[in-house]
């Protein structure tokens, strides 16, 4: 796989991802990077909400539903953005995983709505 460290041009990166995406060559993790990539850019298209939630049904975990709730959130989709993050506080809290940066998003989500 590749990686890139600045998104200069969001088109060949989303090209590019989703041509490895379609060839089944990215696992879960990889996706997960590729979607908090393009969170960090940004610059949220409906492809990296496709690859994200293809990483949370191959491994669902804490971080790769913040990482959803921080896109919808950027997406400007405060609903289920409010509800991804609950979904990852409700699994840290389980886990006993530290939630500090999930209620913050979750008050950023707040101040929208």
């Amino acid at each position: 796989a590749f990686y890139f460290y600045k998104l200069k041009n969001l088109t060949d990166f989303v090209e590019s991802v989703n041509k490895l995406y379609k060839a089944n060559r990215l696992n879960a993790d990889q996706l997960h990077l590729y979607s908090w990539m393009m969170y960090e850019s940004g610059k949220v298209v409906s492809d990296g909400l496709r690859w994200i939630n293809e990483s949370i049904r191959m491994d669902k975990d804490i971080e790769k539903l913040q990482t959803k709730a921080a896109m919808q959130y950027l997406y400007s989709d405060y609903q289920s953005a409010r509800e991804t993050a609950l979904e990852a506080k409700k699994m840290a809290k389980k886990d006993y995983k530290n939630m500090t940066n999930i209620e913050n998003l979750i008050r950023m989500i707040e101040q929208k709505r």
